[in-house]
């Protein structure tokens, strides 16, 4: 390994720990606003790039990531950089599993006003990433009476 690559190496396991009861490997360095890794490495005199512990991890540890696909944290901790803890899956499917109020009503089939998301009552739409998304249909209606009356 070069002497350049052996650094980052080590100043990537520095910023790590091991400590929680759950088997987390912690990324104690620098996170963005959505609590995710952030990690620099320098390619060239003046310029660096940002890593993501995490993937960083991963590939280290088990091999490379297709650009295509994202890394999806299955111990549910932002911060961790353990590759055991780590799966490797489509954007799509990794949107399906993040918890957010929305995705959890819909995995539940209801929206988040409590309107049944099933049958006349769903709404799908194509998006351009050929992705599909689902609505409540009793919502959208909602929505567009407010926008009509402005």
């Amino acid at each position: 390994m070069a002497r350049r690559a052996k650094c980052l190496v080590e100043r990537f396991w520095s910023s790590v720990s091991a400590t929680t009861a759950e088997g987390c490997w912690n990324w104690n360095g620098p996170k963005n606003k959505q609590g995710y890794g952030r990690f620099m490495k320098s390619i060239g005199k003046r310029k660096t790039v940002e890593l993501k512990p995490h993937r960083f991890s991963y590939e280290l540890v088990i091999g490379e990531i297709d650009k295509d696909l994202t890394v999806d944290h299955t111990c549910r901790n932002k911060s961790c950089v353990n590759p055991s803890h780590l799966e490797i899956v489509s954007r799509g499917e990794n949107a399906k599993r993040a918890y957010s109020k929305n995705m959890e009503a819909m995995r539940n089939k209801v929206c988040t006003k409590g309107h049944k998301v099933c049958g006349e009552n769903v709404l799908v739409e194509k998006r351009k990433n050929g992705l599909e998304r689902k609505r409540c249909k009793l919502c959208s209606i909602e929505r567009e009476a407010k926008r009509q009356k402005k």
